[in-house]
């Protein structure tokens, strides 16, 4: 997950990600954030994506709970 995160540290691959998954969204608006290794976080004032590696029960589990208590985000959920 480190590896990812510093990869989207990179305006081009952050860029490319995000037009990929929302293209009428500015790339720029967005924060990328490590969750403590398991997942990465990538948001903007409207949108959560979660972006896993893993489809381990604790992860989707630790998701579900999440958007469970999300009420200002449009969750997205992508596999990587």
């Amino acid at each position: 997950m480190e590896g990812l995160e510093k990869l989207m540290k990179f305006e081009i691959v952050k860029r490319s990600f995000i037009e990929c998954v929302l293209p009428q969204e500015d790339y720029r608006s967005f924060k990328v954030e490590n969750e403590y290794n398991l997942c990465l976080t990538i948001s903007n004032e409207k949108y959560l994506i979660f972006v896993v590696t893993s489809t381990s029960n604790f992860v989707i589990s630790e998701i579900r709970l999440a958007i469970d208590n999300i009420d200002h985000y449009i969750p997205i959920i992508v596999q990587f």
